[in-house]
């Protein structure tokens, strides 16, 4: 006779206290941004609300039960930090499923499309650190993302943008989409560049060079720049992004 677990689905239990901590706050959209805030090392993206079920079996009359919320129109597409599949005093190890989050924050991230991102960013992370004799802890991050956008993973969450197709522009918008240059969820890759934009992101392409970058910064002056009235190139949007990517040197 097969022995059944006392529990059948485990909604949330025990999790990990990492080197970041996915918050409510990480799924709302950002102040001086259409999205919400950009992580540098994003590895995996959430689209579900932030929700979470009764915790007790108790309510007050004419009410839910206690501890249920569902923040169907405060959530929004969010980017996972590598950070929090780091545990704090661990150099050797990922947690790729119990994350460092909150409890508010934890419900856009527990569904298994999420689980799946997290698993293979994970290996990713941990077949780069053997082959460059590191840990994970000590992988350089940015060594990570391009490695996921070049596979075609998607890091940046647009509503216009085929994560999985073949066009080499998306492994472009994916990268620099954690570096701040999109400032919303429209890549917009086959219009026209605007000379404003051209000179947002030449310009934060240079901070990126430098290591001085500050994504969520760049993310409004991008959103600035979009907003004014300004001549376009001769170039689409996709195309400078696919040529920025194509510039970056080799991956340490």
């Amino acid at each position: 006779m097969p022995i059944l677990p006392y529990e059948i689905y485990v909604r949330e239990a025990r999790r990990l206290v990492g080197r970041y901590v996915f918050k409510e706050h990480d799924n709302v959209v950002a102040e001086g941004l259409d999205r919400t805030p950009i992580h540098s090392d994003s590895i995996a993206l959430t689209d579900w609300p932030m929700d979470s079920v009764a915790c007790l079996p108790r309510a007050v009359p004419g009410g839910s039960a206690d501890g249920i919320l569902f923040l169907g129109e405060e959530s929004r597409p969010a980017q996972v930090p590598y950070r929090c599949l780091l545990p704090n005093d661990v150099k050797n190890l990922l947690v790729s499923v119990a994350i460092s989050a909150s409890h508010v924050g934890w419900g856009s991230i527990r569904l298994e499309p999420v689980w799946m991102q997290l698993g293979e960013s994970a290996g990713h992370a941990a077949a780069l650190a053997v082959k460059g004799q590191t840990t994970t802890a000590e992988l350089a991050p940015d060594k990570l993302i391009r490695k996921l956008a070049a596979s075609r993973m998607a890091v940046t969450f647009f509503n216009d943008l085929d994560a999985a197709g073949d066009d080499p522009r998306v492994s472009a918008a994916q990268y620099l989409g954690t570096k701040g240059f999109f400032a919303g969820y429209e890549a917009k890759l086959g219009e026209p560049l605007s000379e404003s934009l051209q000179k947002a992101w030449l310009e934060g392409f240079t901070q990126l060079q430098a290591g001085t970058l500050d994504p969520m910064r760049l993310a409004r002056i991008v959103r600035e720049a979009e907003a004014v009235a300004s001549s376009t190139t001769a170039q689409t949007r996709g195309d400078f992004l696919l040529h920025l990517w194509q510039k970056l040197p080799p991956s340490p």
